[in-house]
């Protein structure tokens, strides 16, 4: 092994024990009541250590989601994926897989001066993946729309409706997995027909 691999193997466990730690004091306190200080106690660092691989609090809360959102969009691999008239059965799973989706993202209540910048984080690390699912997808098609202006409506709409849902957790009428991620899906087929008119009236 490699002296750089070894420093990448160090960088990994180092990330995966803040993250841990972040998680584990997530399920304890609210995310303002959370510290950098507390964070890097939790996961038997100092404070020096958690610096060098997060800036703040609410980078190493957006680190937490790469994953997530990968597996969120992990459904559309193709234009057909994006076309069709139901949603991807992954996108149902991820949903379902969420524990009634209240676990998702259940601080976003809590972030008091971060929100902003959580939000917008949020949506430009969905975005990203989402534009880049679309590029893969559409390759050789033109879009009507700017990608990165697709890609951040779709994912903009999709931290809404989600958070929305989370939002009616204790509402009788509130629509099950399979029905938000069938309305997910169809307003995200809307934007996607417009954009790629050419490919879907061929």
């Amino acid at each position: 092994m490699t002296k750089q691999d070894r420093s990448n193997r160090q960088t990994e466990r180092i990330r995966k024990a803040l993250q841990q730690a972040f998680i584990a004091l997530l399920r304890e306190k609210t995310y303002e009541a959370i510290s950098v200080g507390d964070i890097a106690d939790r996961a038997d660092v100092g404070r020096s250590t958690f610096y060098r691989h997060y800036e703040t609090k609410a980078d190493l809360l957006i680190s937490l989601h790469d994953g997530a959102f990968g597996r969120l969009t992990d459904g559309l691999v193709t234009a057909d994926d994006w076309l069709r008239d139901e949603p991807p059965a992954l996108l149902i799973e991820f949903l379902e897989r969420a524990g009634h989706v209240e676990r998702l993202m259940p601080y976003l209540y809590t972030l008091g001066k971060d929100v902003d910048v959580v939000t917008r984080k949020l949506d430009e690390v969905l975005a990203a993946q989402v534009e880049a699912r679309l590029r893969a997808a559409f390759a050789d098609v033109e879009s009507t729309v700017p990608l990165p202006v697709l890609a951040h409506a779709i994912a903009g709409m999709f931290r809404w409706v989600i958070q929305w849902w989370i939002s009616t957790r204790h509402d009788e009428a509130r629509p099950n997995a399979a029905q938000i991620a069938r309305h997910l899906h169809h307003l995200a087929r809307a934007m996607v027909r417009e954009a790629f008119t050419d490919f879907t009236n061929g």
